[in-house]
C-alpha cells in the first residue's frame, strides 16, 4: 500500500474551525481585551509538577533543548505507551499483550485517529456509529474518506447514552467502527463498566472496530478503575480494540502535540510506517516528563487497586532508557537515573498526582460558580460529570441561531463558546440542541469567575 500524503489524511472539521479562527483573529487585534474562553477545549489551568520540574532544571538546559529524537523511531517511548495502556490488566497479562499489540506515537490523538480511520478505509468502506456527542474529527474523517457516520445521542444532553440505546444502534447501522469517547468530549459524561461490557459485547456481534478515545479521561479517582483493554480482554474483542490517547487536556500541555494510538500488531505496524506524516520530533524536554509522567501515574493506579497490579519499578524504568539509547545525546545519563530514583522523585510523585486531583476540584468550583451566576438564564445542566468539559443550556438561546449567538457573544463581551452542533454530525443536527454549547471548566477560577459574569449580564437579540 502506497504511503499517503500528508493532505490526504482526515484531520479537522469546518465548523468548528471557522468559530476558532473567529476567536483568534478577535484576540489578535490591538487595544482588544483579553479574549476570555469559556469553551476552549484546552486545560488552560498550570501544567503538571513533574513538568515544570524538568523544564526548570538548571543542569545543562541548553543540552536539554538541544537533544533530539531523531528518525522516526521512538522505542521507548513505544514500550511505555504499550505498558501503560495493558497494565492494569496485570504485569502476566500486560506480558502476553504487549507481543500483539503497540503503541506508536502520533500528533496529538488526532494522529491516531487519521491514520486508523485511513487504513480501515482501504478494506471496507467506512462505516462508523459516534456514541454520543462528539469531537468533530471523526466526522470529518470519515466525509474525506467518502464513508458514512451516524450518532446516537441521548435524550438529555446533560446525561449519557442509555446502554439499551447503544445496543439498539449497533444492531441497527451495522457499522464497521463506533467511536466511544471516555470521558465525553464535550459533556463530560463518562461510561461505567456495566455500559462497556454490554457495548463490547455488541460490537463483537458485528465485527466491527472499537476506537476508544481517552483524551479527556483524569485517570486519577474512580476514573483509574475503568479499563477498555481489561473489558476487551474479557469480551473476547482485544484484537478490534484502538485506543487513541495524549496529554494536551489531562496535563495542560496541548502544545508538545504529543498522543499515540494502540491497537493490534498488524494495524500499529502499518501506522509505524506513515509515523512521519503523523508526529513531529519532540525535545527530550517533552519526551522524558512524558515517560516519567506516565510511570507515576501507574503507580497511582497500582496503588489504588491494594496490591492487584504489578509494574516495572524506577530502576527498570531507567534501564530501558539506557538499552534503547534514548538520551545518548543528553551528555549526563547518570544524573537524569539519579533524579528518578530519588528521594526528591517521591516527592514529585506525590505532589503531581495532587495536581490532578486538585484540577478536578478546580473543575468542580468552577461549575458551581458557573451555575451561581448565570442563575435563572441557565436552562439544563448534569448533575454529574467527570473531566473539564460540560454540556450546558441557557434558556434565552432557545430557537435562536447557535452560530449568531456565539458570534454576537464573542464580538460584544470577548467571551467565546462552542455551541452544540459542532459535535453533531450533520445527519443528527436539529433545532433541539440549539440552545447547548459546551462550557470548559479548565480556566484559573479567578477568570473563569471575570468571563462568567460577562456571559451572565449578556443576552442575545
Amino acid at each position: 500500500m502506497p504511503l499517503p500524503s500528508r493532505q490526504s489524511l482526515p484531520f479537522g472539521d469546518r465548523l468548528l474551525n471557522s468559530i476558532v479562527d473567529e476567536q483568534l483573529t478577535i484576540y489578535r487585534t490591538p487595544n482588544r481585551s483579553r479574549l476570555f474562553y469559556l469553551s476552549s477545549g484546552a486545560n488552560e489551568l498550570d501544567p503538571p509538577p513533574l513538568y515544570r520540574y524538568f523544564l526548570q532544571l538548571e543542569y545543562d538546559k541548553s543540552e536539554l533543548h538541544k537533544s533530539y529524537t531523531y528518525g522516526v523511531g521512538y522505542p521507548p517511548l513505544f514500550k511505555i505507551v504499550s505498558v501503560y495502556e495493558t497494565f492494569r490488566s496485570g504485569k502476566q497479562v500486560a506480558s502476553r499483550l504487549l507481543q500483539s499489540h503497540f503503541g506508536v506515537i502520533t500528533f496529538g490523538a488526532a494522529g491516531g485517529i487519521a491514520a486508523a480511520f485511513y487504513l480501515i478505509a482501504q478494506e471496507q468502506p467506512l462505516k462508523v456509529l459516534q456514541i454520543d456527542y462528539s469531537y468533530p474529527i471523526f466526522e470529518r474523517a470519515v466525509n474525506q474518506l467518502g464513508g458514512e457516520i451516524y450518532q446516537v445521542l441521548p435524550e438529555n444532553p446533560t446525561k449519557p447514552v442509555e446502554a439499551e440505546d447503544a445496543v439498539r444502534a449497533i444492531r441497527h447501522v451495522r457499522p464497521n467502527i463506533v467511536v466511544l469517547n471516555n470521558t465525553s468530549n464535550p459533556t463530560g459524561q463518562s461510561y461505567d463498566i456495566p455500559f462497556l461490557e454490554r457495548v463490547f459485547r455488541t460490537v463483537k456481534e458485528t465485527g466491527a472496530w472499537i476506537v476508544y478515545d481517552r483524551s479527556c479521561e483524569f485517570d486519577v479517582g474512580p476514573d483509574s478503575e475503568c479499563d477498555p483493554v481489561t473489558i476487551a480482554l474479557r469480551e473476547g474483542i482485544i484484537n478490534r480494540l484502538i485506543i487513541v490517547n495524549s496529554i494536551s487536556k489531562t496535563c495542560s500541555l496541548p502544545g508538545l502535540r504529543l498522543g499515540w494510538v494502540f491497537s493490534p500488531n498488524p494495524l500499529a505496524k502499518k501506522i509505524g510506517q506513515w509515523q512521519v506524516y503523523l508526529s513531529e520530533n519532540p525535545s527530550m524536554v517533552g519526551v522524558i516528563p512524558l515517560i516519567v509522567d506516565l510511570w507515576l501515574r501507574m503507580e497511582y493506579m497500582a496503588e489504588r487497586s491494594a496490591g492487584g497490579l504489578e509494574y516495572p519499578n524506577r530502576r527498570e524504568l531507567a534501564q530501558i532508557f539506557d538499552s534503547d539509547g534514548l538520551i545518548r545525546a543528553w551528555k549526563s545519563r547518570q544524573f537524569f537515573h539519579q533524579i528518578l530514583i530519588s528521594k526528591e522523585m517521591d516527592e514529585i510523585y506525590k505532589r503531581h498526582i495532587h495536581h490532578f486531583e486538585t484540577n478536578v476540584r478546580i473543575f468542580h468550583h468552577n461549575f458551581e460558580v458557573f451555575k451561581s451566576l448565570v442563575g435563572a438564564k441557565l436552562g439544563n445542566y448534569p448533575t454529574t460529570f467527570k473531566g473539564l468539559n460540560v454540556m450546558v443550556s441557557r434558556r434565552d438561546f432557545e430557537l435562536k441561531d447557535p452560530v449568531r449567538v456565539t458570534s454576537d457573544l464573542l464580538h460584544e463581551t470577548y467571551v467565546s463558546i462552542v455551541p452544540a452542533a459542532c459535535f453533531v454530525a450533520n445527519v443528527n443536527r436539529s433545532k433541539d440542541n440549539e440552545s447547548y454549547f459546551r462550557l470548559s471548566l479548565g480556566t484559573k477560577p479567578s477568570q473563569f469567575r471575570a468571563a462568567v459574569k460577562r456571559f451572565a449580564e449578556w443576552s442575545p437579540k
